[in-house]
């Protein structure tokens, strides 16, 4: 009956909304309303067409499922390595522990036979990872090995999306929830593990907006009100984290041997990356003023020629104004600090220093102090100047980005493409030296590495250790080990030297020794305060403060 109205309606009047919406009724008898209105119809056709019994309108609920297409496909989970399996045994057994295992030990495959061992028990998981952009292919991993079981939060998800997670969770339906910082609030039933993955990220700490807190604190407070085991996984160790296992307070285990994929399936003995540090000091005097030394332009183009895959790291975060000197590498400090001064935005007349942890200021020179040369520069390349740059040695081969502004929305699928290119190269900032899995690239290039070491924070030089060292794990993951080339105007800074060497333990225990002697974190408690007037632009009172 719908049918031959339908066709009656549209014989008389061929633009007919209610004859369009009757026809596609009679081939597809339930549609959403939003597909109903798609097709011009507005409440008063809705109301005529349901008075004479033509359509009902009922609600029904339909789960919005952000990781459908993972679901499926499910693979049995592989042989761990004697290795990762005492690593598995000792969280297991342990409240709280640290896996400091190096880039492509297969901390991931400990996390997923712990997930494992915590739903056979009839509990539940948490695992978090630093970055939005990392979760497609956590998502992939996680969803092959437990299906339905899985659930996600992250910022990317729609409310719909959320509210449908959340409730998920909340009513038992799924046990595991995979995700960013946020996720340590899900509601997960006799929660019996949390894995904070990459946990010396300090993406896991939220300061804007409220509320404000760090998923690493969270999560032990979280595993001491449950009882929940926490397993806090990374290769380079936040130095606060390490401190708490040298002192016995969470137990350490350690991931030493790089694992590769092996002809028959299986996995063997891989090697890391060599890592060449190259002074840009010395290309400067050679006569090259490029952003690129040579040495980074000739392995580019090998690596190119012989089909492979290569990652170029910016540190952006260290393009604030800061001064530095061309011919030696010397970066001001302050003098009661020992960090980078960075040069005051508001000074009108003077160019001023100024050190933004305690407050100390000092004019600029115009000569270096430390080798009296005149060559003095503000410092730091973005990633489009490294991208135009790039694309003129590499053409016609291509060349993708990925920082902050090609990231949001669209990461997956650029990845997707870099992953699929014969070669190619990703340039970026920190998002191309986390987490990421490529079996094809065999050359890593970090440009600038000393830069964010002017950062005005007693952290700066951790920070530089971990990201160079993330970049060099992301190198080499098909077996052959690969190659990095960090430039730099320090070669000789500490963060360097380690990094070079893969040395995690004797970075953190130098920069413990630093710390200690200076007075910071983990060896004293920082509280920050700013007092300001209710008078606009009267600042009243600055303070740090050390307990």
């Amino acid at each position: 009956a719908a049918r031959a109205e339908a066709e009656r309606l549209l014989a008389e009047r061929p633009r007919s909304v209610e004859g369009r919406v009757l026809l596609r009724l009679a081939e597809e008898p339930d549609l959403p309303l939003g597909a109903v209105r798609a097709l011009g119809a507005t409440p008063a056709h809705i109301d005529r067409l349901a008075g004479r019994g033509f359509i009902r309108m009922y609600d029904r609920r339909v789960e919005r499922d952000p990781v459908a297409a993972v679901r499926g496909g499910q693979r049995p989970p592989p042989a761990l390595s004697p290795e990762q399996l005492a690593a598995a045994e000792t969280a297991w057994r342990e409240r709280v522990t640290l896996i400091h295992g190096v880039t492509g030990s297969g901390k991931t495959e400990v996390y997923l036979d712990l997930v494992g061992r915590a739903l056979r028990d009839g509990g539940g998981a948490i695992v978090l990872v630093p970055e939005i952009s990392l979760t497609p292919q956590a998502i992939r991993r996680f969803g092959e090995r437990f299906g339905d079981e899985l659930a996600v939060f992250h910022s990317r998800l729609s409310t719909g999306e959320l509210y449908d997670q959340w409730f998920r969770v909340e009513r038992g339906e799924a046990r595991l929830v995979l995700g960013s910082r946020s996720a340590v609030f899900a509601p997960v039933r006799k929660l019996e593990l949390v894995v904070l993955d990459e946990e010396h990220e300090w993406s896991y700490k939220q300061s804007d907006p409220v509320p404000r807190y760090h998923a690493r604190d969270v999560a032990l407070k979280l595993g001491e009100l449950t009882g929940a085991r926490v397993v806090l996984g990374s290769a380079t160790p936040d130095v606060v984290t390490y401190h708490r296992a040298e002192t016995g307070q969470i137990v350490r285990v350690e991931l030493a041997t790089r694992l590769a994929p092996a002809e028959d399936g299986s996995v063997t003995e891989g090697a890391l990356p060599s890592v060449q540090v190259v002074d840009m000091r010395e290309e400067l005097r050679a006569g090259n003023r490029s952003m690129f030394s040579r040495a980074l332009r000739q392995a580019v183009r090998e690596a190119l020629v012989a089909g492979e895959q290569a990652i170029l790291f910016v540190n952006r975060r260290g393009s604030a104004r800061f001064v530095l000197c061309r011919d030696c590498g010397f970066l001001p400090l302050c003098p009661s600090c020992e960090v980078a001064m960075s040069l005051d935005a508001e000074a009108s007349i003077h160019a001023m220093l100024r050190c933004h942890h305690c407050g100390h200021a000092e004019a600029l020179r115009g000569r270096c102090r430390n080798c009296g040369s005149v060559s003095l520069a503000l410092a730091g390349a973005g990633t489009e100047q490294l991208e135009a740059a790039l694309r003129a040695i590499v053409a016609p081969l291509p060349v993708f980005r990925l920082d902050a502004d090609t990231a949001t929305g669209a990461s997956d699928e650029l990845l997707a493409r870099f992953e699929a290119a014969d070669a190619g190269v990703l340039v970026g900032t920190q998002l191309v030296a986390k987490g990421h899995d490529f079996a094809g690239i065999e050359l890593g290039l970090v440009v600038a590495a000393d830069a964010a070491l002017a950062i005005p924070d007693y952290r700066a030089q951790e920070r530089v250790f971990q990201l160079v060292t993330q970049l060099a794990g992301r190198v080499g993951r098909g077996g052959c080990g690969g190659r990095v080339i960090v430039q730099a105007r320090d070669p000789n800074a500490r963060a360097l030297r380690y990094a070079a060497n893969h040395d995690s333990t004797g970075f953190v225990r130098e920069e413990s020794e630093w710390r200690r002697t200076l007075g910071y974190p983990p060896f004293v408690e920082l509280v920050y305060l700013e007092l300001h007037s209710p008078t606009a632009g009267r600042e009243i009172g600055r303070a740090s403060c050390r307990e």
